[in-house]
């Protein structure tokens, strides 16, 4: 009687995902998905409709980041189709990260009981005493991080290219943003220049 032979199966080769077109994607829409982040969106839960927004700056960029990042990993696997359009399956990558994210710093009320409150303008003295505090903040950083911050947001760099110009990996700047993040959450919910929601 013949053995039975197991059949091994390849992993699937990972597409090649074209980085200058991955590049204009992201800057095609990044704005588009800081939108929905801020602004936020519907859904249902447990029968009820409700409405779910990112209240923090921070916590926003850092989804888009990951929304752009499960994107480009999709991209690689062959999910996604590049004949199709790529806002909605992004702002649906978007959406659903959103949702992992209910209970740390998002804001979940029924659209029902929603209120909106308009936002007072910022005075110029206001901008002046933020930009202070920024800069205090900026001086506690190691030359690199800075180096960093400084590419990425303030002359809006994409990662890659801040990768480039520093002579580091994308994994490296990523992790440096998330450090900044952090550290400036952290400094300034200490001085009570933040508040804790």
């Amino acid at each position: 009687m013949p053995q039975k032979q197991e059949v091994i199966k390849e992993a699937p080769l990972e597409a090649v995902v074209d980085e200058d077109w991955f590049e204009e994607i992201y800057r095609a829409h990044l704005q588009d998905v800081m939108r929905l982040l801020v602004r936020g969106f519907s859904y249902r839960s447990q029968g009820d409709r409700r409405f779910l927004r990112i209240n923090s700056a921070f916590e926003a960029e850092e989804l888009a980041q990951e929304t752009f990042s499960e994107f480009y990993h999709q991209c690689r696997k062959g999910n996604f189709d590049r004949s199709r359009p790529a806002k909605p399956y992004l702002l649906q990558i978007a959406v659903n990260r959103s949702l992992t994210h209910i209970g740390k710093s998002i804001r979940e009320v029924p659209s029902d009981q929603m209120e909106f409150e308009p936002v007072a303008p910022q005075t110029r003295e206001e901008e002046n005493q933020r930009q202070s505090q920024l800069e205090e903040f900026l001086a506690t950083l190691s030359d690199s991080d800075r180096a960093v911050h400084q590419l990425y947001y303030r002359d809006e760099l994409t990662q890659h290219d801040v990768a480039r110009q520093l002579s580091l990996s994308r994994d490296q700047v990523y992790r440096a943003l998330v450090r900044i993040k952090s550290g400036a959450t952290r400094y300034f919910k200490e001085r009570g220049w933040l508040n804790e929601s």
